[in-house]
């Protein structure tokens, strides 16, 4: 099966704040393209994340565990990361109780507002 190529890119809202949105498929070959972003923001300080997976079809058990390692480095830097997840996506992250760990929302911009603390 071929694997379709992850696009990412990285919208500044504040200077805290940033958003990545992500098309195609979070998978064992793509990734770790995410979890390079998700790294560099952290690095730079960037401490309230959105991860806009509107345009994404398919994620694995690869992109789930990017998706808690980027989770537990931004609440180590004191921060929050959500993710804006339409169905049948939500779903997955219901089944594996990810929905528990951090805000899933269904708008960029409910997810905006869950990591500014509003």
């Amino acid at each position: 099966m071929e694997t379709v190529p992850l696009e990412l890119s990285d919208e500044a809202i504040d200077a805290e704040t940033h958003v990545i949105a992500v098309t195609g498929e979070i998978d064992l070959a793509t990734s770790p393209q995410l979890k390079a972003s998700l790294d560099a923001l952290v690095d730079r300080g960037v401490s309230n994340v959105v991860i806009d997976l509107t345009h994404v079809s398919h994620i694995d058990s690869m992109g789930f565990t990017v998706l808690v390692h980027g989770l537990r480095r931004i609440r180590d830097a004191k921060g929050v990361l959500a993710t804006v997840c339409p169905d049948p996506i939500r779903r997955l992250f219901e089944m594996v109780g990810l929905n528990r760990m951090h805000p899933v929302c269904a708008t960029r911009e409910e997810a905006l507002a869950a990591v500014r603390g509003a």
